[in-house]
């Protein structure tokens, strides 16, 4: 999969919350809402930084078919609503939301989301694991990343918020 993704030149793109360090309480009702933004930060900043005129579309796992319509409708409130949310011109319509077990490709995300998460994992236990730190030095390669900076925070493709 990172041979595909390194082939056809496909930017990662990864938000990762680090749920304990949060002072609020991680519900689905703010924190995935939350990772959406960041996650648009970063898809607009790479279609911006390509010089031309693209625009792109969130695609996005679907965690819960119930919340997809709710999370669709915040998006589009913070796009059109939020001062911030209307600088993010490049990005179009809101989330597509695909359920995985109607759609393979979405596992694209899955795995490298676990591969970084697991990494994650073991670097805060000290523990390391030769195979997943070679997945995650390739991936971490293609993770985007840009020099601009939105509200504070150094947009990329590897961003931690709350650490």
């Amino acid at each position: 999969m990172i041979n595909i993704f390194d082939y056809y030149n496909y930017p990662i793109f990864v938000v990762i919350i680090d749920k304990h360090k949060s002072r609020k309480s991680c519900t689905y009702k703010w924190l995935y809402p939350l990772c959406i933004q960041y996650l648009q930060n970063s898809m607009h900043s790479f279609l911006d930084d390509q010089g031309f005129d693209y625009n792109g579309i969130l695609v996005l796992d679907e965690i819960n078919p119930k919340r997809s319509l709710t999370h669709s409708i915040e998006h589009l409130l913070y796009k059109f609503g939020n001062p911030l949310g209307k600088t993010y011109t490049k990005i179009i319509e809101a989330p597509f939301f695909v359920n995985s077990k109607c759609s393979a490709g979405i596992q694209f995300a899955d795995v490298f989301a676990t591969i970084i998460r697991r990494q994650e994992n073991l670097s805060a236990n000290m523990v390391s694991c030769g195979f997943t730190s070679s997945l995650f030095k390739r991936i971490r390669r293609k993770a985007y990343t840009t020099n601009k900076k939105i509200k504070g925070f150094n947009i990329k493709g590897y961003l931690k918020p709350f650490r």
